[in-house]
């Protein structure tokens, strides 16, 4: 949904439908835009302020279908992982989980 919003595309009753109904997981883990590290290459091609863009109507995205955002902190991988597992340790999320990386 969010992806056809940015390129415009259309957005027909039955795909909203689907949105709205079929969830998975109510939790997204997000990772924010990390400048530092921040790289393109030929699948990631999106320049920086396209690339925080997206990740702003992401999260517009996911809340506007009932989904809870989590942000993982900006820190290592493995301790980014170990967040993750923690949380859903707490939580006792059940799966699948969306997960979306934006370094």
């Amino acid at each position: 949904m969010c992806y056809a919003k940015l390129i415009q595309s259309e957005i027909d009753e039955r795909m909203e439908s689907y949105a709205r109904n079929w969830k998975y997981n109510k939790i997204v883990f997000m990772l924010l835009p990390w400048l530092e590290i921040y790289e393109t290459d030929s699948e990631r091609n999106q320049d920086w302020e396209r690339a925080v863009l997206t990740f702003e109507k992401m999260c517009e995205t996911y809340k506007t279908f009932g989904y809870d955002i989590v942000e993982v902190p900006k820190v290592l991988v493995s301790d980014r992982a170990d967040f993750i597992l923690k949380f859903i340790k707490e939580k006792q999320t059940q799966f699948p989980i969306v997960f979306y990386y934006f370094s």
